[in-house]
């Protein structure tokens, strides 16, 4: 049987995940609370796993973000290997993409990132 305790270890790691799929999307904190009805301050909260988000509430989210619902319960700490280094780099360059208004730099870009991931599983 989980306890009360035990269940806030979830809390958190289901929060933790909300915030990875937020980040990866490229969804600000203030984009998500917005959809959800609440202040950033409150999914913020979520995220840290202060507070719990209901089931609906993470329903809104996993489409919002296009997420199958299951991904922030199953494997509840899936995620380790984005750890919060690489979510802040992934916000600093989600929002400099934003600001590029030339779309073969962007194409670019996205084969320079692809080659570097292949690039890494060789090294």
């Amino acid at each position: 049987m989980i306890t009360i305790k035990q269940s806030a270890v979830y809390n958190t790691k289901i929060g933790s995940n909300l915030r990875t799929e937020r980040i990866k999307a490229g969804r600000s904190q203030q984009e998500v609370a917005s959809v959800l009805g609440i202040t950033f301050q409150q999914l913020q909260k979520y995220e840290k796993g202060h507070n719990r988000i209901s089931a609906g509430g993470l329903y809104v989210v996993s489409k919002y973000l296009n997420v199958p619902i299951d991904d922030f319960y199953n494997n509840a700490n899936k995620h380790s290997e984005f750890n919060e280094k690489n979510a802040r780099y992934a916000s600093k360059i989600t929002a400099s993409l934003m600001k590029i208004n030339n779309p073969d730099l962007l194409i670019s870009f996205v084969k320079l990132i692809n080659q570097m991931v292949i690039n890494q599983g060789k090294a």
